[in-house]
């Protein structure tokens, strides 16, 4: 029970965070952040949106995880191109309400900048694109920033709770949670409490613009500044 009420609680906070992004103390480690106004990848410089370029990330990030190869939910899997492909006209109803069944994702309905872009992709003929990292600006290439994943340096850069996490809470967070009066009792002023609450808070910062439950409310994160909580987590959570 103590844990569901602190989760709600958890949910319901962040009202308030500042959005201002992290300047990195090294510049050179991540030269791409900034603010994420999408679905985290960059369209096509010719504007035709495509499966690799821009729809992918979109399922990637909201709907295979069980809609996925393995086991998927109600038999829907559209891992794939062909397989999302053919679901198409299912896919944008069941975001955008039309359809019978419940919206989709769970969590909430999405934004509609990210349903148009499913739109758009039947409607520029449901092409499948290229990751050529010069071809069609699917941002998956090493370089170049942007809002694509290209400006972590490969994930080889340590991530710690004082160089990294500590100032992108500053910054975006403990305006709302800090350690006098915190908005719904929750504080993320020192590292034990950043610590002990990475689960829920990638859960929130990674949904999309539109989703319920997304925090800062006023905004997705950047993908850098995700992926650095992510990061943390996966190399131990370091405090320094």
């Amino acid at each position: 029970m103590k844990k569901a009420i602190f989760v709600l609680a958890l949910s319901m906070s962040f009202v308030q965070c500042s959005t201002e992004d992290y300047s990195p103390i090294d510049s050179e480690t991540d030269s791409g952040i900034g603010t994420d106004t999408g679905s985290g990848n960059q369209t096509n410089p010719s504007g035709t949106v495509t499966y690799l370029g821009n729809v992918k990330p979109i399922l990637d990030q909201l709907c295979v995880s069980c809609h996925g190869s393995v086991s998927p939910k109600d038999g829907l899997n559209i891992s794939t191109y062909t397989l999302a492909k053919n679901k198409i006209d299912k896919i944008i109803k069941s975001m955008d309400g039309s359809s019978d069944d419940d919206i989709m994702p769970p969590s909430g309905k999405v934004s509609n900048d990210l349903i148009q872009t499913l739109r758009d992709w039947k409607s520029d003929g449901l092409l499948e694109g290229t990751t050529s990292a010069s071809g069609d600006g699917t941002g998956s290439g090493t370089g170049g920033g942007g809002t694509g994943g290209g400006g972590t340096g490969g994930g080889t850069t340590t991530v710690s709770y004082v160089s990294t996490i500590e100032p992108i809470l500053r910054q975006q967070c403990t305006a709302c949670h800090g350690a006098s009066n915190p908005s719904g009792n929750f504080s993320l002023t020192t590292y034990l409490q950043a610590k002990n609450s990475i689960d829920i808070t990638i859960t929130r910062i990674d949904l999309q613009n539109g989703q319920a439950g997304i925090m800062p409310t006023a905004g997705r994160m950047s993908a850098a500044n995700i992926q650095a909580f992510k990061d943390w987590k996966a190399q131990g959570l370091l405090e320094n």
